[in-house]
């Protein structure tokens, strides 16, 4: 029991500390503790420093396969591959069947040629 105060004080404030138990159960995402960092959520994973990737590949254009190469950046190859189906699907309406990636490989930040990446990358930094 607390100094100085009555006994019904301190059973109110008990009774309110379990109240918000409670809710702290049924609603975590609520109270997150503010000292700690928040996640960087990619495609359902937490993402790690982000890298910069080339991918190469074809997408069916009308009756045609066209070529393309781009860079994004991404955590990993599969966040990277995500990026260009989101891409390509937005400025094509090419769904993900359509689009064939042959190669993704991970390159340098000096080796960056498209200026939006590059912008995109010193943000996330």
């Amino acid at each position: 029991m607390k100094i100085g105060c009555r006994s019904s004080d301190v059973e109110a404030e008990e009774e309110w500390e379990s109240e918000l138990a409670l809710v702290r159960f049924r609603f975590p995402f609520r109270f997150r503790a503010p000292a700690q960092p928040e996640p960087f959520y990619e495609g359902g994973r937490i993402a790690g420093p982000m890298k910069v990737f080339r991918v190469q590949g074809k997408f069916r254009m009308g009756h045609m396969l066209a070529p393309f190469t781009l860079e994004t950046i991404g955590a990993d190859d599969h966040g990277a591959r995500d990026t260009i189906f989101a891409t390509l699907g937005s400025r094509h309406r090419v769904n993900r069947h359509q689009v064939w990636i042959e190669k993704v490989t991970e390159i340098k930040p000096d080796q960056i040629t498209d200026p939006a990446v590059e912008k995109k990358l010193s943000l996330v930094k």
